[in-house]
């Protein structure tokens, strides 16, 4: 009657070890998934003037390997001009003024790759007080 006992409980618990695995590995899949931000997102950003998370979701989407179409890369660059921007009028304000040629350059380029949304710069410019 013990060694019944027994059998069954080591039953039940090689059972439990093998179930708890298998959500073990389902759990360590799950946290491999990315998250990529799509156009639409960018776009509710420009829309409403959240340059700053656009910074972040580019550094996301760049470090995961997404896919850049061309109207995602016009998204990058007002996210690059962004950034850029920030960085100059902070070195500007500072009194650093080869660090804020630089930042300067990386407007430019970025200002070209903005495209169709070349707009957004005034709005950036207007927003950081960038004359």
């Amino acid at each position: 009657m013990k060694d019944i006992i027994t059998n069954i409980v080591l039953v039940i618990l090689a059972v439990f070890f093998v179930i708890m695995g298998a959500v073990f590995l389902t759990e360590m899949h799950d946290n491999d998934r990315v998250y990529i931000r799509k156009t639409d997102s960018f776009l509710y950003d420009v829309q409403y003037g959240r340059y700053c998370s656009m910074v972040e979701a580019v550094y996301q989407n760049r470090v995961n390997g997404a896919k850049e179409t061309a109207e995602m890369k016009e998204m990058y660059g007002i996210a690059d001009y962004f950034e850029a921007a920030s960085l100059y009028h902070a070195y500007e304000q500072s009194g650093e003024q080869d660090k804020a040629a630089t930042f300067k350059e990386k407007m430019e380029k970025a200002q070209n790759m903005m495209g169709d949304f070349s707009y957004v710069k005034e709005d950036i410019d207007q927003k950081l007080l960038i004359q």
